[in-house]
């Protein structure tokens, strides 16, 4: 028997929900990471997506 996926999948920002995400990422880059950009690797283990799960269409 399957079980179900815990994965979210599908999920797509609004422009307003993008710019969010930007402005919390970068502040947390300035408070954890020195103003530093995060790798793709941390940003993924932050965010419990995949690698390459972020895209801009």
């Amino acid at each position: 028997m399957k079980q179900p996926s815990k994965r979210r999948r599908g999920v797509i920002l609004t422009l307003k929900g993008w710019d969010k995400f930007q402005a919390a990422k970068t502040q947390v880059e300035f408070d954890e990471n020195a103003g530093d950009n995060f790798s793709l690797e941390e940003l993924s283990d932050r965010t419990l997506l995949a690698l390459h799960t972020r895209s801009v269409a």
